[in-house]
């Protein structure tokens, strides 16, 4: 198949619904949805978009690099893609902090402004894209970006590996995902579950795997086997063994086989052959796809203001709108004082976001990608293998 010839529009979909559940996952909130096991679970599918970014990156780029496309452009084209986004969301945290600070009296801040999760120190490494190789000592600003600086890092090792290693590049790659999971259990005892600190491996270890996936896919192809009930079974067995596995190991180590599991699925999916692809391709869950990015991008900075509303409202009406609760073993407070309006919250919480995320789509990811791709000589033409987080 020729690299950018197809798109995989049901790995799109599922590329939206996945920043849909790491967007309820973050949400803390008195409410059935958030205290499911299979959205506290669902930090895992981040590993989704890393095994799905090397298979498209692939698909798009490998060949292009080995004959000639310069490494310098190909980074050039993907920091075009990601980084007004990153910029972008990271401007909203700092102003509300500098907005915080001069607006409000300290009795009137839901919090202390500029706190260790907000230092200033870290917005040149945010700038960087530094922010997530092991050189702050946890999250900072806008957290879910943790996985876009590790990830840009991922396409300079893909850039440069790939004109040097050619058709080496598989053995090397299946070097890469035994020998990541291995250092992922010496170094934490929570498995897969590393973020500021070790993410670089663990992003490494998905995306290579993507990589080896678009290998097997450009030598077999579609299937020759077209019959949609089979491509269903198993297009359903994908979802719910993977879903049944990120619930299953939440908390244990075994959790660092996660992106080979995600590495079947999207294999499965991208051959779109089943009824659940034809229902991915419905213009709804599309649309999710397409503002998958800016969906994981933003939803921390409008939970993190949400809460601070209602913080602000509970305490100059008396009116509760949190409870008590539990995370990572430390109490703290939850939005809802009741379940029903934690749900209801949630719910307006996910339309903001997605309602947001359209803006952000039209006026920032698209005309940062054409300013990319006018200043590098690069077609206006959107590649179909162009990926989203």
């Amino acid at each position: 198949m020729t690299p950018g010839t197809h798109r995989f529009v049901a790995l799109d979909a599922l590329r939206g619904l996945c920043a849909v559940l790491v967007c309820l996952f973050h949400f803390k909130a008195n409410s059935p949805i958030a205290e499911s096991q299979f959205v506290r679970s669902s930090w895992q599918y981040v590993d989704f978009f890393f095994v799905l970014s090397g298979f498209v990156i692939a698909a798009n780029y490998r060949q292009r690099l080995e004959e000639g496309l310069s490494p310098w452009r190909f980074l050039g084209l993907r920091l075009g893609r990601i980084y007004p986004l990153h910029i972008f969301v990271l401007g909203l945290f700092v102003v509300t902090e500098i907005a915080g600070a001069i607006l409000l009296s300290p009795g009137q801040r839901p919090r202390q402004m500029f706190d260790t999760a907000h230092a200033p120190s870290a917005i040149i490494l945010h700038l960087l894209m530094l922010h997530s190789v092991g050189l702050t000592s946890r999250l900072t600003w806008n957290d879910p970006a943790w996985s876009i600086g590790v990830e840009f890092w991922t396409y300079v090792v893909f850039a440069l590996a790939v004109p040097w290693l050619r058709t080496r590049l598989e053995a090397v790659m299946l070097v890469v995902v035994v020998a990541c999971p291995l250092i992922l259990l010496g170094v934490r005892s929570a498995g897969i579950n590393v973020t500021w600190d070790w993410g670089l491996v663990r992003c490494i270890y998905g995306f290579s795997l993507g990589v080896l996936g678009w290998a097997v896919w450009r030598r077999e192809g579609r299937a020759t086997d077209t019959r949609p009930i089979l491509w269903t079974v198993l297009e359903l067995t994908a979802l719910v063994a993977s879903a049944g596995f990120v619930m299953a190991t939440m908390t244990s180590q075994w959790n660092v086989l996660g992106p080979l599991v995600f590495a079947v699925a999207v294999l499965i999916f991208a051959h779109e052959r089943g009824r659940v692809s034809r229902l991915l391709a419905t213009p709804p869950l599309l649309l999710l796809g397409t503002l998958s990015y800016s969906i994981y991008m933003l939803h921390s900075f409008v939970q993190a203001r949400s809460a601070d509303v209602l913080k602000i409202i509970e305490r100059l009406t008396g009116y509760p709108t949190s409870s008590p609760g539990i995370h990572n073993g430390v109490a703290i407070r939850i939005v809802g004082a009741t379940p029903l309006q934690g749900t209801l919250l949630t719910g307006m919480m996910l339309l903001i976001v997605i309602g947001l995320s359209y803006i952000t789509y039209r006026t920032v990811e698209l005309p940062g990608q054409r300013w990319a791709r006018e200043r590098l000589g690069v077609g206006a033409k959107r590649s179909v293998a162009d990926p989203r987080r």
